[in-house]
């Protein structure tokens, strides 16, 4: 089987070139809105004497996991009548 030599070359160099299909596919992936960010969720307590959300979760959680720890909270919450109340915020990661 040959190979062609022009493909043998850009598989040595791996991405790094640039052809015009990749620029074309870059310009619309752009368009779309480019790379979605990546982004984590933390549960937030609101303190009543202070009027302010105060983090209840150590460490940022996945979406479900977020979703899992506020439904477990409200239901307590409901339980013992104390009328507290959670919200999920979005954290956003530097990479």
């Amino acid at each position: 089987m040959e190979k062609n030599p022009a493909a043998v070359a850009l598989g040595k160099m791996g991405g790094s070139v640039k052809s015009a299909a990749k620029t074309k596919s870059s310009v619309a992936n752009g368009k779309l809105g480019g790379r979605p960010r990546t982004y984590l969720h933390a549960v937030q307590e609101l303190n009543a004497g202070l009027g302010q959300w105060e983090n209840k979760s150590d460490s940022p959680l996945s979406r479900d996991e977020a979703a899992k720890q506020i439904k477990q909270l409200r239901q307590w919450a409901k339980d013992d009548g104390s009328g507290k109340k959670y919200r999920t915020i979005k954290v956003f990661l530097t990479t």
